[in-house]
């Protein structure tokens, strides 16, 4: 392939081992190659995972790209999504990454409406558990492993941007879990402090987003992926 020179931003995508984005230059009047490395996505459903959980569009949180989402239409704080890893045996965990991108509305989707930036996930929780261990059907057998800032995707003044939702990286402790789970801590609506309270003086509207906004019982995650690597 030949590319023009410049510094270009690549995503490189791949069923059952999510999603990373990159940077390389292309120099003028040289040959070069990408030395891609991508680890297995434990999440994933190509890779045999299976989601359950609250909500709409349950797989689609798991399925390796950004251009589909799971949403919560009826509540933010507390939604939860509980993944099955492949295979029977505990798996290593080091890392997560998570998107909070939003995409347009699909006609004929469980999740029809448009989608509001302030619906967008703010921040989260995630959980572990080990089936070989302990009864995984027992809440109290969970262990909480990562508890995300509050502003684990920032949003701006007036609302949040593509650069603030789309895939992080997230470091956890080094976890062995046959289980994983997601927990939707608040959204760019409920947890962004410039959309909380009243933003002018006019008595006749109320801008508190959390209590006055159609996004206040929204949120939407496009991505949760896992790593042993």
């Amino acid at each position: 392939m030949e590319m023009v020179a410049g510094t270009y931003d690549l995503l490189a995508v791949a069923p059952g081992f999510g999603h990373q984005r990159l940077s390389t230059v292309a120099k003028a009047g040289r040959n070069g190659y990408l030395d891609l490395r991508m680890s297995r996505n434990l999440v994933s459903t190509a890779s045999g995972a299976t989601i359950t959980g609250d909500g709409v569009n349950l797989d689609r949180v798991a399925d390796d790209t950004e251009a589909t989402n799971w949403a919560s239409l009826d509540g933010v704080a507390g939604r939860q999504l509980t993944v099955a890893l492949p295979g029977s045996a505990p798996q290593t965990v080091k890392r997560v990454n998570v998107s909070a991108m939003l995409r347009p509305a699909i006609t004929g989707d469980a999740d029809t409406g448009t989608q509001n930036t302030l619906s967008a996930l703010r921040s989260f929780a995630v959980s572990a558990c080990d089936a070989t261990t302990t009864d995984c059907a027992d809440p109290a057998r969970w262990q909480r492993i990562y508890t995300s800032a509050g502003d684990a995707f920032p949003g701006g003044a007036y609302r949040a941007y593509v650069r603030d939702i789309n895939l992080r990286t997230f470091a956890v402790p080094t976890t062995l879990a046959t289980h994983l789970r997601l927990e939707v801590l608040a959204s760019q609506c409920t947890g962004g402090p410039q959309y909380a309270g009243e933003q002018d003086d006019d008595p006749a509207t109320t801008t508190d987003c959390a209590t006055a906004s159609p996004a206040r019982s929204q949120v939407r995650i496009a991505e949760f992926q896992a790593f042993s690597k």
